[in-house]
């Protein structure tokens, strides 16, 4: 763990789950030259040029839609503070032939030799039902479709298609590509087995509100569903999705 961390953020670790609240009320100096350090990376998988990078994603979110904007903004915001802990990210937040986010799993990590599947869900607050609680209950069910069922596109074809352009470890990449043979084949990994990292992001509308770190921790356990073989719940408060856009500039 970094000595000096960009933001406010306070971890926990209870009933063998590992939570992490963050809240980002604003994109000081330091986040901001913490940003232009990954932003290559996380966007594309390697090192480029960072004010192509950044006209890139620019001109790609100026077509989204306002919901479309704020889940992208949350994700960016996940795999940065995964790269800031240690996480190794085995995927490209952009397609790599769309201008769009990635589809299926919003994130996929190593960390320990091991894989692990993030699934990220964002509100803005003030609308009914977003709370940090109900988006990690979100997230969590979105994962446990998407590991245990039968849906419409194969997710894990789509994490071993960016696990090899990002030059994930061979062991790793097979470990995708069997989970992909089987899920061609009908057949599912229990979520038990699996890695997990739920997130919900909550946006402010400019107005800074304090949430109590203690409170949104035990709403989360209160949920009583999670679960899996090593859970890192991270729910993040951010005064406004507009910052990263003006950082774009």
């Amino acid at each position: 763990m970094p000595d000096n961390i960009p933001f406010v953020l306070r971890e926990y670790s209870e009933d063998d789950i590992k939570f992490s609240v963050i809240d980002i009320e604003d994109i000081s100096d330091d986040l901001r030259k913490f940003i232009d350090e990954k932003l290559c990376q996380i966007c594309v998988g390697e090192e480029d040029n960072l004010e192509n990078i950044k006209l890139t994603v620019k001109r790609n979110m100026g077509g989204w839609t306002e919901r479309t904007k704020m889940g992208a903004v949350a994700e960016f915001f996940i795999h940065l503070y995964a790269n800031l802990v240690g996480y190794r990210q085995e995927c490209m937040f952009l397609n790599a032939e769309e201008k769009s986010i990635k589809k299926g799993f919003d994130g996929v990590y190593s960390l320990n030799g091991e894989l692990w599947i993030m699934e990220s869900k964002s509100g803005l607050f003030g609308r009914e039902g977003v709370s940090h609680s109900e988006k990690i209950k979100e997230a969590f069910d979105d994962l446990n479709k998407k590991i245990t069922t039968d849906v419409s596109n194969d997710p894990w074809r789509n994490a071993y298609n960016h696990a090899k352009i990002v030059n994930t470890k061979k062991n790793l990449r097979e470990v995708l590509r069997k989970l992909s043979d089987d899920f061609i084949n009908n057949k599912y990994p229990k979520i038990e087995d699996m890695n997990i990292v739920p997130c919900g992001t909550i946006f402010l509308d400019g107005e800074w509100v304090q949430f109590d770190a203690d409170n949104i921790v035990e709403e989360v356990k209160n949920l009583g569903i999670l679960k899996g073989k090593n859970i890192h719940v991270i729910c993040i408060t951010q005064k406004t999705y507009k910052m990263f856009i003006e950082y774009l500039g």
